[in-house]
């Protein structure tokens, strides 16, 4: 009989131990995905379009090679971006390459969600925000990229990429004066929308 209690006592400790380590394995991925998102979010932060000239002469590779190249490290030392060539690739995939300034969600998403995991809290209502901000994301990045085309000549890091795709589809659907109309009132629509969540 104290045998059989010993081995449940040992058993109920293993699993107690199991769970304690997958615990501390999840706080450490939450940790880790916290400090990608401050990383990417410095990195937009610290974007300049400077460094663009630069990253046409480099490749991502190159993150590798900066501390046995001497030719990176040259072309490097002109790099304005806070994380230095990691941020400027990162900065320039995330403002050019996506949504444009406004990509600066996207970390601020990342650090939120991992502390939600991290605290094990509620996520419905992350999710539904999360959703909301990237039709935000779209819709700002769209507008932006309509007031190139329609209005004024605007850097193209206001719309980036998709906002100026976005905005080619819908001035050639809706023309010059109705696809500023139907962005604009959609991308006030998404805002009313999420302010009203509970």
């Amino acid at each position: 009989m104290a045998d059989r209690g010993k081995q449940n006592s040992t058993g109920v400790s293993k699993k107690a131990q199991k769970k304690r380590t997958a615990e501390r394995r999840k706080h450490i991925f939450a940790i880790i995905g916290m400090v990608i998102g401050v990383l990417i979010f410095l990195s937009i932060v610290g974007y300049s379009f400077y460094d663009e000239a630069i990253l046409d002469k480099l490749s991502f590779t190159d993150i590798f090679r900066l501390p046995f190249n001497e030719s990176v490290k040259a072309l490097t030392s002109g790099i304005n971006n806070w994380l230095g060539l990691f941020g400027a690739f990162a900065g320039n995939f995330f403002i050019n390459s996506t949504v444009g300034f406004i990509s600066i969600l996207f970390p601020l998403l990342i650090i939120f969600w991992c502390w939600v995991f991290f605290r094990a809290a509620e996520s419905r209502k992350l999710l539904t925000l999360t959703n909301y901000l990237f039709l935000f994301s779209l819709l700002f990045s769209a507008t932006f990229g309509i007031i190139n085309l329609v209005i004024i000549d605007l850097p193209k890091e206001w719309s980036g990429i998709v906002g100026a795709y976005l905005a080619d589809i819908f001035v050639k659907l809706l023309g010059r004066v109705g696809a500023p109309i139907v962005v604009v009132t959609a991308f006030f629509i998404t805002i009313v929308l999420a302010i009203d969540l509970d």
